[in-house]
């Protein structure tokens, strides 16, 4: 049965994801309140139309009256969504995920993604009946037009640079936005415009080394990527790559704030240099949904995800790539790029270990202790075991300048192999 991890629900379409799970997600949603006015748009992928009409189906089934907007962005379902009262907003993507991915992330109607409650509703009336009235079947309406709102928010973010730029975007759903905004202007150079078939593929902000690449070859000033639904961003220089921790540095000159959000991921070097500039630094669960509930807790106006997820909680509730390009951009103005963005960081090893029973590892006590003993060793340095959301995977982290720190992955990621091959016994 589907769930929803992080981000949303995510799967490999055909095993996962299907024409039908999708549609009983559409129908599971609609339960949620009668009559219900949906706004529903999709990424770029092959499979994209197909699973926004699956879930529209379902909707449909259980009376609510959807609009589809066609190819978009996740932070324009997001502000549509509240912008023009609708009750849910639902974008029909997998993000960073590789084209035979799909997902449905889905927006309550302040734009914000649904809290653990409502996805446990949704999950909970996953396996209802679909048809329960047949003189309430709801109507879909396409109306394209009304990303031309989104569009518009966005220009009044964009000034004058004199800096030359490049936008990576990911042969994802930023295209079309990202050249009308830029519309024209020689300074920005495209590249990451193919069809959605390539979506996220040796390009975007989880393949930053092409923009990378791509600004040095060029002689650019300054790289921005997207992923596949531009809900994250990450920046490269002639220099360097640089993440959302950088970002949120950066963004800290433009927009005022007494606490910053993090996660547990965040480096121990940025929190030391909001620390120096007397801003309080919280760490949230990963997923920028948990970002911003830690953010409405300690009263930020900033926060964001290593990833790229950054929330400017005054504009958007939502992580939006475009929007961060643009703040971005007007801060960089007239000032070196790499001077902004730069803060000492705490070396950082990070491991994925594939597993095919993550849960009960994280539980058995043998991989508890060895976490607890190597906590001890590293002394002021920090150690994150956790599950992905999205796939059979431990991630292991580790942020320390001592030079047990390999040894000490290593004997983790070990322990976690051993466990694992015994719950498969």
């Amino acid at each position: 049965m589907l769930k929803f991890g992080t981000d949303g629900i995510r799967g490999e379409i055909g095993k996962d994801l299907t024409f039908v799970s999708a549609m009983h997600v559409g129908s599971a949603l609609s339960k949620l309140k009668k009559n219900m006015k949906v706004i529903i748009g999709r990424d770029n992928r092959p499979s994209g139309n197909t699973i926004l009409l699956a879930v529209s189906i379902g909707l449909m089934l259980g009376g609510a009256s959807v609009v589809t907007v066609g190819v978009s962005t996740t932070p324009c379902i997001s502000y549509l969504t509240n912008k023009l009262n609708f009750d849910y907003g639902v974008e029909i993507s997998a993000s960073h995920n590789p084209a035979n991915y799909n997902g449905i992330k889905i927006f309550d109607s302040f734009g914000e993604k649904i809290d653990c409650i409502c996805e446990k509703q949704i999950e909970k009336n996953l396996d209802k009946i679909l048809f329960e009235d047949f003189n309430n079947i709801g109507k879909v309406t396409y109306c394209p037009k009304l990303k031309e709102q989104y569009i518009s928010f966005l220009l009044k973010f964009l000034s004058h640079f004199d800096k030359k730029i490049a936008i990576d975007c990911a042969n994802g759903s930023a295209t079309k936005f990202v050249k009308k905004i830029f519309k024209n202007n020689k300074k920005v150079l495209f590249m990451g415009t193919g069809t959605g078939k390539c979506i996220n593929k040796s390009v975007g902000a989880t393949n930053a080394n092409s923009i990378f690449e791509f600004v040095k070859k060029n002689n650019l000033d300054v790289g921005f990527a997207f992923d596949g639904d531009a809900d994250r961003i990450v920046v490269a220089t002639k220099k360097q790559i640089y993440t959302g921790d950088n970002i949120l540095l950066a963004l800290s000159r433009l927009i005022p704030s007494n606490c910053i959000v993090g996660t547990i991921l965040s480096n121990l070097g940025v929190e030391k240099v909001f620390k120096s500039q007397n801003i309080l630094f919280k760490r949230a669960d990963v997923g920028d949904k948990n970002v911003l509930k830690s953010m409405k807790q300690f009263g930020a106006t900033l926060g964001g995800e290593p990833a790229g997820h950054i929330i400017c909680k005054n504009f958007e509730p939502t992580g939006d790539g475009l929007l961060i390009c643009l703040l971005l951009l007007k801060i960089f103005a007239n000032q070196d790029v790499d001077e902004i963005m730069h803060f000492d960081k705490v070396a950082q090893i990070q491991k994925n270990v594939f597993v095919k029973n993550k849960e009960q590892v994280l539980l058995n006590e043998n991989i508890i202790n060895v976490i607890r003993v190597s906590k001890q060793i590293l002394e002021d340095g920090r150690i994150v075991v956790r599950p992905s959301g999205t796939e059979n995977v431990i991630r292991i982290m580790i942020e320390s300048n001592n030079p047990l720190a390999l040894k000490i992955e290593n004997i983790i990621e070990n322990k976690i192999k051993e466990i694992d091959e015994k719950c498969v016994e």
